[in-house]
């Protein structure tokens, strides 16, 4: 009966840290989607103020659009 338990545990402690490791790559996963794309949000709204010389009103728009975005 022992031997069972001491199985069972030993495959409960497998799960868990499979478990464990699947959530970690998947928060991991995406942290750097987001970073990557708040980082390409950047460079786009940069790319078209440095092209098209937008007006105060538009660059307002354009700033907190993009905070609004990054949160």
């Amino acid at each position: 009966m022992n031997i069972h338990l001491d199985n069972y545990t030993i495959l409960i402690d497998k799960l868990d840290r499979f478990i464990r490791r699947y959530y970690i790559n998947k928060v991991i996963r995406g942290s750097i989607y987001l970073i990557s794309l708040i980082i390409v949000l950047f460079l786009v709204f940069s790319l078209l103020e440095s092209q098209f010389y937008f007006n105060k009103t538009i660059r307002k728009i354009i700033f907190y659009g993009f905070i609004f975005t990054s949160f």
